[in-house]
């Protein structure tokens, strides 16, 4: 399984963020301090595992803007097929 796009309609400071398609090899991620790395590496576990907290009061990923928090990714499995997982809070 690997991702092959990542999307941020709202989550934290990702406001309509869309990733370039994600091919197989190697992503590497830089960028300055406070610039989103960890919210995109949470994002990622987002959509892996689901909201943690579950709870829209205590989540600290709640878009700045006081919108619906939404993420999407598209992922490929092992047999090529693609699967879109989108969590919504």
């Amino acid at each position: 399984m690997r991702f092959h796009s990542i999307k941020a309609q709202a989550f934290g400071c990702l406001d309509d963020w869309e990733s370039p398609p994600l091919g197989k090899e190697l992503v590497l991620v830089c960028g300055r301090n406070e610039s989103g790395k960890s919210t995109l590496f949470d994002l990622i576990a987002t959509l892996l595992y689901g909201w943690s907290p579950a709870s829209r009061d205590s989540n600290p990923y709640i878009p700045w803007d006081g919108m619906e928090a939404v993420c999407e990714g598209e992922l490929v499995l092992g047999d090529d097929k693609n699967v879109v997982v989108q969590r919504r809070l």
